[in-house]
């Protein structure tokens, strides 16, 4: 199936859908309310529990530990400019690290980033 905007398909090709629906993932239970931002607290539980499944795994994952240490502190929503109204969503976390857990640095140095 083609991946191209259903607008530019036949009629006769259904929507293209998710291999997961992120909205049918279980809860992982992770608190969300110290989350600050715009974003509903859906959305706040949504990028929560995406996290727990696609970026933390279970314990024999790599860095298991470390993404168990990562705390999401603000989700914000808004429309971007210059984006013909396109959504834009801006996520930002924390992570201690401590004597338990190892973490390379770059060796250009930490810089801010966005996914």
């Amino acid at each position: 199936m083609s991946n191209e905007p259903q607008s530019k398909r036949p009629s006769s090709v259904k929507a293209f859908k998710p291999w997961v629906d992120p909205n049918a993932m279980p809860d992982c239970g992770g608190d969300i309310s110290d989350v600050a931002g715009n974003a509903p607290d859906r959305v706040k539980r949504l990028t929560n529990n995406t996290f727990a499944w696609y970026g933390v795994g279970d314990q024999d994952c790599f860095a298991h530990s470390v993404g168990r240490a990562v705390k999401f502190v603000q989700v914000n929503v808004g429309r971007r400019q210059g984006a013909g109204g396109r959504l834009e969503s801006t996520t930002v976390c924390e992570v201690v690290v401590g004597k338990s857990a190892s973490l390379i640095v770059p060796s250009s140095g930490w810089k801010e980033f966005t996914i």
